[in-house]
């Protein structure tokens, strides 16, 4: 779970009585409150992701933190075998940008792991399209 600073003003929040009718929408006002007001872990780099939901059966959807340009959503895919290992508002430390291939700039996502790729560290792709070494300084 993500720790949370208390915020006062947001109690009144939680007593509406429509949060209090529905399991998803308390749970959804939650994890954006957590998000948005949790504190960041200290991470080597000042990027990070926050897990907040499934994507299909092997990758999960991600708050992150920097510039990001994909046309797909930001997530991180961790393989059928490890959906399970990742909790809701888990926050990961992101390291070590790189330049895949001549179209990807990818972080590695610290203590997860991608089982369809034999357990290797999960990535986070930031940026996919041309001449990604051109854009490596603007997405640290």
């Amino acid at each position: 779970m993500v720790p949370l600073t208390y915020c006062s003003h947001l109690a009144p929040f939680f007593l509406l009585p429509e949060l209090k009718k529905s399991k998803k929408m308390l749970s959804l006002a939650f994890l954006l409150i957590s998000t948005v007001y949790s504190a960041p872990p200290t991470c080597p780099s000042t990027r990070y992701v926050t897990f907040f939901q499934p994507w299909g059966s092997n990758s999960w959807l991600v708050n992150y933190t920097g510039p990001f340009k994909n046309d797909r959503p930001p997530h991180v895919e961790v393989g059928p075998a490890n959906m399970k290992n990742i909790t809701e508002g888990e926050t990961h430390c992101l390291t070590d940008l790189s330049v895949v291939g001549s179209s990807a700039l990818e972080w590695i996502v610290i203590g997860v792991f991608n089982s369809l790729e034999k357990n290797a560290p999960a990535h986070f792709t930031c940026y996919y399209g041309p001449d990604p070494s051109s854009h490596i300084d603007e997405y640290k």
